[in-house]
């Protein structure tokens, strides 16, 4: 027989199988088949499927009685092979097999040294109106981003008037006036600044305090300036430096600078807090140039 390409595997020679008469009303077949697969004839006349026989399981019925001399021929046009199961690392981490069905949109990742087992893909946030950005991550959540920039969102505020500062307590600094803020993510009632949608990134902050004791010669003491991060996950750090003069100097001022770099992600916020340890109640001085912050996204 010619065929065009490969030659086709033959999986099962086909088998013939005869039945003397009389032949009656119905075969036992060796078998199963269908009458897509089973050719039937009687004393050699090919019988018609379904028209002059039928097949269910290993039974073949007659639609009439065949002839009491005719003998049967019956022609099974292939068998049912089982290929077998694929041996080891043929197809490799025992077969693909898991313990469960997974889920629709689920994938197979391997788990372990030799298992896999059904993953899912993780979300990733919504693209509506995000044409031209990037996504960037924390190494936990993901979020859109926008490449260069002019380091916006970009903020600065300060302390418009004097105030009397606690003492040995960690305490918000009240920037009540904004000078600018390019996307109103700064809250001047709450002092607090916030990352908005789409900006997570590495931001930069700074911060200015100045502070004065009720009367000349008296020691305004130790000040520890705070830039707090509250986390939109809920967790919460502070990152803050200390400077303290020698020992029996007297200030009527002191003042005091801080920066930092943070990492920031969309619901971060910020806030700016000051410690102060003295022995008089000291008086946070306000104004442009005597208490202020800013900050910015640097990329």
């Amino acid at each position: 027989m010619s065929y065009l390409g490969n030659e086709p595997p033959q999986l099962a020679g086909y088998s013939v199988q005869t039945k003397a008469a009389p032949v009656g009303s119905s075969i036992t077949l060796d078998q199963e088949g269908s009458v897509n697969s089973v050719l039937l004839f009687l004393d050699g006349v090919r019988q018609t499927p379904t028209t002059d026989y039928t097949i269910s399981g290993t039974t073949l019925t007659l639609t009439s009685t065949a002839p009491t001399t005719a003998v049967a021929t019956v022609l099974h046009l292939g068998d049912v092979v089982d290929i077998g199961t694929p041996g080891s690392s043929t197809v490799n981490v025992s077969e693909l097999s898991t313990d469960s069905a997974g889920s629709t949109g689920q994938f197979l990742k391997k788990s372990g040294a030799s298992a896999i087992d059904w993953a899912t893909v993780d979300a990733l946030p919504s693209q509506t109106s995000q044409s031209g950005k990037f996504l960037t991550t924390d190494g936990s959540d993901a979020s859109w981003a926008t490449a260069g920039g002019a380091n916006t969102p970009s903020f600065g505020a300060y302390r418009a008037t004097d105030s009397t500062y606690t003492d040995d307590t960690w305490t918000i600094i009240p920037m009540d006036t904004e000078e600018w803020d390019t996307d109103t993510a700064f809250d001047h009632s709450t002092y607090t600044f916030t990352v908005p949608a789409d900006k997570a990134g590495k931001y930069f902050f700074s911060m200015t305090t100045t502070l004065t004791n009720s009367a000349a010669g008296e020691e305004v003491g130790k000040i520890r300036l705070g830039i707090y991060k509250g986390a939109s996950g809920g967790s919460s750090s502070i990152f803050k430096q200390e400077w303290f003069d020698g020992a029996g100097a007297k200030h009527l001022h002191r003042g005091m600078t801080l920066t930092g770099v943070l990492d920031l992600i969309v619901g971060d916020f910020v806030q700016f807090y000051a410690y102060v340890e003295t022995l008089h109640t000291p008086t946070l001085l306000g104004g442009q140039s005597m208490t202020f912050c800013s900050g910015f996204k640097l990329l």
